[in-house]
């Protein structure tokens, strides 16, 4: 997994150490694995990149590798606003759950439904008091 990292304005040495990649917030590829309902994170994320990303012809190649053959997305606000939510959700699942047993796919549709409901009530309240993001 490639990680682009922004350096300071003052850099202090040309090697990254160890104990810097260790804090980096990037999921194990194991991690991709953990299945919810009939898919994989793996598959949640590659299907909704691929529909935030695949919206004009020059990204056909892209679409390919992906396993795309169809034509580009349209470029939809709404659902893309829904994609990102989802994939908030999915990451704020993969981070924060600490090591249990596997919640049902029923507790887990609701704790995704709940943080994508928490996501867009904050989207809502930022455009109501005129926040540019």
């Amino acid at each position: 997994m490639a990680v682009r990292l922004r350096r300071p304005a003052k850099v202090h040495s040309q090697t990254l150490n160890l104990f810097i990649v260790e804090q980096l917030p990037v999921i194990a590829p194991a991690g991709y694995d953990r299945r919810f309902g009939a898919v994989t994170a793996r598959e949640l994320v590659r299907d909704h990149v691929l529909r935030l990303t695949y919206t004009a012809h020059d990204l056909a190649p892209f679409a390919r590798d992906l396993g795309c053959d169809g034509p580009p997305f349209p470029w939809d606000p709404e659902q893309r606003r829904h994609l990102r939510a989802r994939l908030d959700a999915l990451y704020f699942h993969l981070y924060g759950r600490p090591a249990r047993t596997p919640p049902t796919s029923s507790v887990l549709n609701q704790r995704l439904l709940s943080v994508i409901s928490s996501v867009h009530r904050y989207a809502a309240c930022s455009l109501a008091a005129g926040s540019p993001s």
